[in-house]
């Protein structure tokens, strides 16, 4: 087992109940995948950031989920830099991901640390109708839910998402779907 804390996180918040909550682990060495995702399964967060060593600017990072290892991360890339600047101060951090490096610039600024993330060149494309229609079905949604003044996309940065606009709040607030089967089809569109 490898020797390394772990720390719970919440990005994009400076309270406890809010932005994205992010599991963030500092060690040495990383750990091996299996060991990984173990971590990140047990921590439960939609993400947990593993970083290594543990000093200096220039650093690895790798991304899990409870169920797999993931290209990149935004908002656990971002409370990794908060708890970096914790521990190793001011700076503009070098992280090595699988998508490339990630400079993340780490401010400590009226008792809170702030980060900023550069992204990998980012990308866009339009959103295949077949995706689109297979998602809005398993969600539970039609055209008529979409917002069309901005066309469904797929936007990268480190990671392909799929891009849909809403016409009303509401649409987002009683999301209930069918996990498997949207993992399945983001899974099948590399999502």
């Amino acid at each position: 087992m490898s020797s390394g804390t772990l720390h719970r996180l919440s990005a994009f918040t400076d309270t406890p109940d809010g932005g994205n909550p992010a599991g963030v682990w500092v060690g040495e060495a990383l750990p091996d995948p299996e060991e990984m995702q173990s971590i990140a399964c047990a921590v439960g967060f939609s993400e947990t950031a593993f970083v290594a060593p543990t000093t200096g600017f220039d650093r690895t990072i790798r991304y899990y989920s409870p169920t797999t290892e993931i290209s990149f991360c935004g908002h656990a890339t971002i409370a990794t830099g908060v708890m970096l600047g914790k521990t190793n101060g001011d700076g503009t951090y070098q992280l090595a991901t699988m998508v490339g490096m990630v400079p993340v610039t780490v401010h400590h600024r009226d008792g809170r640390y702030q980060a900023s993330l550069t992204s990998v060149e980012p990308m866009h494309k339009s959103a295949p109708e077949l995706v689109v229609s297979s998602i809005l079905e398993t969600l539970g949604w039609t055209q008529r839910d979409l917002d069309l003044t901005i066309p469904p996309a797929q936007a990268y940065a480190g990671a392909w998402h799929l891009v849909l606009a809403v016409t009303a709040q509401h649409r987002l607030n009683t999301l209930k779907y069918d996990f498997e089967r949207l993992k399945m089809l983001m899974l099948q569109a590399n999502l």
